[in-house]
């Protein structure tokens, strides 16, 4: 588990060290106490996923929840209508439905500006 880890660090796509462009002590320990946050975050998704009964690896998990997107639609009122606006999730594949599902990421709100 622990070389797993590692080895999650070090990906450049999804990997939390990189790109670390810090110089001085005090800002390295603050990015590696980012990473680790990152990092600890990201392994309690995956649990809290595979407890759910979803069988995928954190690398498939992080790449399905990178295509999920969320569109405002801005609706412009008239003398009648006042102006609002409807936040919504792109268009879903069964593995994106089931994360957003699992983790609470549903807009279940919408919102007036």
């Amino acid at each position: 588990m622990i070389e797993e880890v590692f080895k999650e660090s070090k990906d450049r796509k999804f990997g939390t060290w990189w790109p670390q462009f810090h110089w001085t002590d005090t800002k390295i320990h603050v990015h590696a106490l980012y990473c680790t946050i990152a990092l600890l975050l990201r392994t309690i998704m995956n649990r809290r996923v595979r407890n759910a009964g979803v069988k995928i690896s954190m690398k498939r998990m992080l790449s399905e929840l990178e295509g999920i997107r969320e569109i405002v639609n801005v609706y412009q009122g008239n003398e009648k209508k006042k102006k609002h606006t409807e936040r919504v999730l792109s268009k879903l594949s069964e593995t994106q439905g089931a994360l957003v599902a699992i983790l609470g990421l549903s807009l279940k709100e919408h919102f007036s500006s």
